[in-house]
């Protein structure tokens, strides 16, 4: 009995830690997903302001072909 008691304890001991480190594992998915979406967000507004430029530019090679044809 005294050696089913200690076993007890040891699994007991044993589902703690695994718990433990789960949910240690869970806190680095969260923060590797907050890092991504951060990531995301910074990408989707370096896209817009090339897709900014580009129309930008774009509109100036349409006025400067208008010129050159109008000559």
């Amino acid at each position: 009995l005294k050696e089913d008691n200690g076993a007890y304890k040891e699994v007991i001991q044993n589902n703690t830690d695994a718990v433990k480190e789960v949910s240690r594992s869970n806190d680095n998915v969260a923060t590797a997903l907050k890092l991504l979406d951060s990531s995301v967000s910074s990408l989707g507004t370096l896209i817009d302001r090339h897709d900014k430029r580009a129309e930008h530019i774009e509109n100036e090679m349409a006025r400067l072909d208008e010129k050159v044809n109008s000559l």
